[in-house]
């Protein structure tokens, strides 16, 4: 029976994938792959970054609300960049992802159930830790700053305190029961003050997440980055946020780094193992010379455990690497002034330039050479923004209008003001500790009959300013405007300026006013910058960059790239370092160290060390780094140094 009609059906359009745009097949494979687990083993310079966030817009444009995507990284800068590409790829909807480090995740789960926690920073740790050991007058050869490392390292292991001990302090076995009555103490302290330490916020979610409750976030998809610097504790929450979920992990076991922080490098080798997963392998490198793969290929290939991969480059070969013999440390600093000085004059700046090294002390002779030569250099080891006391200053006063009852912030507010000694410090704690809502009486403290003459005086100061603020809370950026601004009213600014480097304090201030988000209040940004790792090296606003040398640990160089780069110190003993080869894995992870810092390179790669070291009246021979003494000439050039 013939047709009435005949309808001629066309091809609809294309759904538009700009994510896909540029993506090598690898890379493609990884983002469109559907698998309940999956296992993206993204090898140095190969568009990690880039091919997660390909994944979360790919999971978007098919129909996944934002909010139910999780999206956790190492660090919150890592989390806003990806957010930022997200944003390029999605709009606005990308606001709604849920990405953050675990430490910033578990905070918004908690405060999601209703538990808002007040955080203690390292200081007030080590605080109450001191409070903790005098309680039970324990007699114990470790510093506040190492038993908060055993609790912490207990915590994160998923181990005992008898095997943390045995493992890292065999010396101190003899005062496990000491040990165990401080901690024991410390906690009790945190619960008396209703305060969370970092490592209370991971097991106040994994307890919601132990819990038969709704699942506040309601997810669907769990993806994780950097999967291979993750340890027992934070592997142990992906796994219970991944039930009836999907689950991405991210991760090169070549780059594991962070076993002194708890990381363990055999998780990700572990990961197919659990479970049915898809493993997708990113080899094609964008970032370094073929000649510097080469050699950083060879060098972990070394390594027995680890998931087999060969690096491949985009670019095409220029120069082979360098090995440089020094006669000593201070023959090295001349070398590597000199030549950075000289590439300059070739064309690469001074900020396409960075010398590594495995510890701090290895660069002192250079710091040296370069400041006799007037080179301007940068060191990005050292404390973060938030462990220095002027940035602790003002976070003391955010934190004590974001909840007035915190106690430990307030005695910080406290030794600020003028006249107020340790006895009426101590009244106005107690005062404190005793009030049901202690936003009513801290205006009335300069009334006290401890507060007198300058104490008075300067309370008065204080209340006129925070006294509004603990009744009606502002948001952060009116109280940042206020505490920093022209009239300083409390003298945060002045006393910052009259210190030593104050104009570089006082930008360093200002940067965190750049950090506030549109809407957030204050409770949720002091958090923030609380959880915050990374913000120490981002520079206040508008500040022009400098043309300069950076000088870095190779642990705070990861993810980081030069044009040129120079690892210097690598002897026996300083690279790697003896403690490190002291502990069961020791030379695999210390050689992952150099392959993070040789794949730093983008074109030129200087190795150099020193031939002797100085010990007292001695002067020793030290052997080149097995680092180097492992690699095939035909690798690298031999330079050899002449007065």
């Amino acid at each position: 029976m013939a047709p009435d009609r005949t309808f001629t059906l066309r091809p609809g359009p294309t759904l538009a994938r700009p994510f896909l745009d540029g993506l090598n097949d690898a890379q493609r494979r990884a983002v469109l792959l559907d698998a309940p687990r999956l296992l993206i083993l993204a090898g140095a310079g190969t568009g990690k970054t880039r091919t997660l966030t390909a994944r979360v817009a790919r999971l978007v444009a098919e129909g996944v609300p934002p909010d139910r995507i999780l999206l956790c990284t190492f660090t919150r800068r890592a989390a806003a960049m990806m957010v930022g590409r997200l944003q390029d790829l999605l709009g606005a909807p990308a606001q709604a992802i849920r990405a953050g480090t675990f430490h910033g995740l578990a905070y918004r789960a908690l405060t999601a159930a209703g538990i808002r926690p007040t955080l203690l920073d390292q200081d007030d740790q080590e605080t109450l830790m001191e409070r903790a050991r005098t309680r039970a007058g324990a007699e114990l050869p470790a510093t506040c700053a190492g038993l908060l490392g055993l609790h912490s390292a207990a915590i994160n292991q998923g181990q005992s305190l008898a095997e943390v001990i045995l493992a890292r302090t065999p010396e101190w076995a003899r005062h496990e029961p000491g040990i165990e009555a401080v901690l024991a103490a410390y906690q009790a302290e945190k619960r008396k003050l209703g305060l969370f330490d970092y490592d209370d916020l991971l097991l106040g979610w994994r307890a919601l997440l132990a819990e038969d409750r709704p699942d506040p976030f309601r997810l669907e998809h769990v993806l994780v980055d950097e999967y291979q610097d993750t340890n027992p504790l934070q592997i142990e929450l992906a796994e219970a946020l991944a039930r009836g979920r999907t689950l991405s992990v991210v991760g090169d076991d070549a780059q594991s780094i962070f076993g002194f922080r708890g990381a363990r490098f055999d998780q990700i080798l572990d990961f197919p193992r659990r479970a049915r997963t898809e493993v997708v392998s990113l080899t094609i490198n964008y970032r370094s010379d073929p000649a510097v793969l080469a050699l950083a290929n060879h060098s972990i290939a070394q390594n027995p455990m680890q998931f087999p991969k060969v690096l491949v480059s985009e670019r095409r070969s220029r120069l082979r690497p360098a090995v440089i013999p020094a006669k000593d440390a201070a023959m090295e600093a001349q070398f590597v002034a000199q030549r950075a000085l000289e590439l300059v004059g070739e064309g690469v700046p001074l900020a396409g330039q960075a010398v590594l090294f495995r510890a701090h002390t290895h660069a002192t002779a250079l710091e040296l050479e370069l400041t006799r030569r007037g080179v301007p250099y940068v060191v990005r080891a050292g404390l973060r923004l938030f462990e220095q006391a002027h940035v602790r200053d003002l976070l003391a006063h955010l934190r004590v209008v974001a909840d007035p009852g915190d106690r430990l912030a307030w005695s910080r507010v406290l030794r600020l003001v003028p006249g107020v000694g340790s006895r009426t410090q101590a009244a106005l704690d107690a005062s404190l500790a005793s009030a049901p809502d202690p936003g009513a009486v801290v205006p009335a403290w300069p009334d006290r009959p401890e507060a007198k003459g300058r104490a008075r005086s300067g309370l008065l100061g204080l209340i006129q300013t925070l006294g509004p603020w603990l009744q009606h809370r502002p948001d952060p950026r009116t109280v940042l405007t206020t505490l920093l601004g022209p009239d300083d009213p409390l003298g945060l600014v002045a006393h910052v300026l009259a210190q030593g480097d104050g104009g570089r304090r006082h930008k360093e201030l200002l940067t965190l006013s750049a950090l506030v988000e549109p809407g957030q209040d204050l409770s949720a940004f002091v958090a923030e910058l609380m959880l915050d790792q990374e913000v120490g090296g981002q520079g206040a606003q508008g500040e022009a960059p400098i043309d300069r040398l950076t000088l870095t640990t190779v642990h705070q160089a990861k993810g980081l790239e030069w044009r040129a780069v120079f690892v210097i110190g690598l002897a026996e003993g300083a690279f790697p370092s003896r403690n490190a080869l002291l502990e069961p894995g020791g030379e695999a992870e210390e050689r992952r160290l150099f392959y993070v810092a040789v794949t730093r390179a983008i074109e030129q790669l200087y190795l150099s060390h020193p031939s002797t070291r100085t010990a007292g009246p001695e002067t020793l021979l030290v052997p080149p780094s097995r680092f180097l003494s492992e690699l095939p000439a035909e690798l690298y050039e031999r330079w050899a140094l002449e007065a």
